[in-house]
């Protein structure tokens, strides 16, 4: 695609899932198609952000597997005393300070939008400049009772997909030229009994869809990962995410693959 273009992506939240977004990434970077808009909610905004600092797919998934962040207990500080969750942010915290060395959206190389829920007022909020960049991804991805809240500015915050798991609105805003969104909270049809293991991703994949299709239709061009959202794949699946990575870049060159024409016609 022409490099003057406004292409944009959402990346939607959905826990150890969002690790198919690194994925996804790699496809449409070697398929040559440069995002220089990002929008993200929960894990699509920790994975959005540093894409949008300059850190290549490549080197985000690197990145994971360097910090450990698919090891359950490095996720979770249980020292935590807030009312609102079980667990602080302190993994999260030091891997942004490490990999970003700024906290202002405007020193990213992309333009990026990350959504939270001011969950006092039961709305979703979408920023995109000033400061406090670290503090609204960490509040983006506080998943309710898990984590704590995130106080900024004296407003609270919890994970941005509470309200809207598909942010897709700024690009719209910003009249991007080209949409890619990628949900990985992908319902797949059972073939089995649903018992008491596997109720809780299928009832997820089946609330997310159907809350968010309007906006899944409003994209340009709409992935919907295979193979997630199953009795081993799932938002807390963090152990899977070599299989969750490949899930995502699978199903991106899939998509690639099958609208080849319809993307050439775009260039």
């Amino acid at each position: 695609m022409k490099k003057d273009r406004k292409i944009g992506i959402c990346l939607s939240g959905g826990g150890a899932l969002g690790y198919a977004h690194i994925g996804a990434l790699q496809a449409l970077e070697e398929a040559g198609i440069e995002v220089n808009y990002v929008s993200g909610t929960s894990m699509g905004a920790i994975v959005g952000v540093l894409y949008a600092a300059g850190y290549s797919p490549k080197e985000i998934f690197e990145l994971i597997e360097k910090e450990k962040v698919y090891k359950t207990i490095n996720l979770l500080d249980l020292r935590g005393d807030d009312k609102t969750g079980f667990s602080k942010h302190t993994k999260l915290r030091k891997v942004l300070d490490k990999y970003l060395a700024f906290n202002e959206f405007d020193s990213l190389k992309k333009h990026f939008f990350v959504c939270c829920t001011d969950i006092r007022n039961g709305i979703a909020r979408i920023f995109d400049s000033g400061s406090h960049l670290k503090e609204y991804v960490i509040a983006s991805a506080s998943i309710p009772c898990i984590y704590e809240s995130v106080m900024i500015d004296g407003v609270e915050y919890l994970d941005g997909g509470i309200v809207n798991n598909f942010p897709i609105e700024p690009l719209i805003e910003q009249q991007c030229d080209v949409i890619f969104g990628v949900s990985v909270v992908h319902f797949t049809p059972y073939t089995e009994e649903v018992g008491r293991l596997n109720l809780l991703p299928l009832v997820y994949a089946l609330m997310d869809e159907n809350i968010n299709k309007e906006r899944h239709q409003l994209c340009h061009h709409f992935i919907a990962v295979e193979g997630m959202n199953t009795i081993d794949n799932h938002i807390f699946s963090f152990k899977n995410y070599q299989y969750i990575y490949q899930c995502g870049y699978q199903s991106m060159k899939k998509y690639l693959s099958q609208n080849a024409k319809q993307l050439r016609i775009e260039n």
